[in-house]
């Protein structure tokens, strides 16, 4: 590979992740590596890519919510401490446990 094609290899990488970050989706900006890698190993169809990036993101961005509310509730320290610990390990361990 040339040097000129390695340059534009990153240029183009580095304007992707870019535009995810501009959009939000900072899963996809940080993994999307791995998930193309992952994708081409089962030859998923366009759809089920989409699909499952979209469901990672989507998870993530709940993750991320509930953390920012736990850390910005009136809650006592231990009391935050011992939420996220819950929904560390319940994501974990893909069990999903909803607070109403």
């Amino acid at each position: 590979m040339s040097n000129k094609s390695k340059n534009n290899t990153q240029q183009q990488q580095e304007q992707f992740t870019g535009n995810c970050r501009y959009l939000g989706l900072k899963l996809l900006a940080e993994k999307y590596q791995q998930m193309v890698e992952r994708a081409s190993e089962n030859t998923v169809g366009y759809y089920e890519f989409i699909s499952e990036i979209v469901q990672a993101e989507a998870a993530a961005k709940q993750q991320r919510r509930i953390e920012y509310l736990i850390k910005n509730s009136r809650l006592p320290q231990p009391l935050k401490m011992l939420l996220l610990c819950i929904i560390h390990f319940s994501i974990a361990h893909n069990q999903c446990y909803y607070w109403v």
